[in-house]
């Protein structure tokens, strides 16, 4: 066993430059796709260079077409239903020397919304009975629509270090910014917590994802004692 504490495993996670030196605290893969070329590979047709994942063996340093990013969002929650609104979400991604601004902002943007989805309202209801899908449609089923959007929603991206071993100094941004939508549950967790502390309940509760308005609500745990009007 190895004795450590907190600041030194963040101290070895970030690492001091050069960045090699990080260690990745998180499980990840990579996944080789398959294509014509790879099923007849040989001298005469090797596996083109590009895209990366085609190389074989991959190529040490991987991780500089990662992206990185950050967010942060403002909610109101509605104590007594457990409804939320995103009033603003404020989202910079690391673009590395994006190929196409306006192609990657729209991928973040888009990517983000799609994680709103993931995060908040997309369940997928089974009967328990037969395995049947009990959300085929929007009634039961929630993606994001245009409603769903931040009402403020700003994002940007920031330039990142350009790195000859990539293309042209690019990042693989993608729908990355997805995982930055979990910003909205945190920021309704901690509407939660506000909410619990004020009317003196535990600050221990459990929000299952996605974090849907009955789940928020339930959350909440308010009591006929909380519904008192004040003159």
């Amino acid at each position: 066993a190895v004795e450590t504490n907190w600041g030194e495993v963040c101290k070895r996670a970030f690492g001091p430059m050069p960045t090699d030196t990080r260690t990745l605290l998180s499980a990840t893969a990579m996944a080789k796709v398959p294509k014509w070329n790879d099923t007849k590979r040989s001298k005469e047709h090797p596996s083109p260079e590009l895209p990366y994942w085609n190389l074989d063996p991959l190529p040490d340093g991987m991780w500089q077409y990662y992206v990185t990013g950050v967010a942060c969002t403002d909610v109101e929650v509605d104590v007594l239903t457990g409804e939320y609104t995103v009033l603003r979400s404020d989202v910079w991604v690391d673009g590395g020397n994006s190929l196409s601004p306006l192609l990657d902002l729209g991928q973040a943007e888009g990517g983000f919304v799609f994680g709103l989805g993931t995060y908040c309202t997309e369940e997928i209801l089974l009967d328990p009975t037969d395995g049947r899908n009990k959300s085929e449609g929007t009634w039961n089923y929630k993606p994001p629509s245009n409603k769903d959007v931040p009402q403020q929603f700003n994002v940007k991206l920031v330039p990142g270090n350009p790195s000859s071993r990539t293309t042209y100094g690019s990042k693989g941004l993608g729908e990355a910014p997805l995982i930055l939508a979990y910003s909205a549950v945190s920021a309704v967790k901690k509407a939660i917590l506000a909410s619990r502390q004020e009317r003196g309940l535990s600050a221990q509760f459990t929000l299952d994802s996605p974090a849907t308005p009955d789940r928020v609500q339930r959350c909440m745990e308010v009591s006929a004692k909380d519904l008192t009007l004040q003159g």
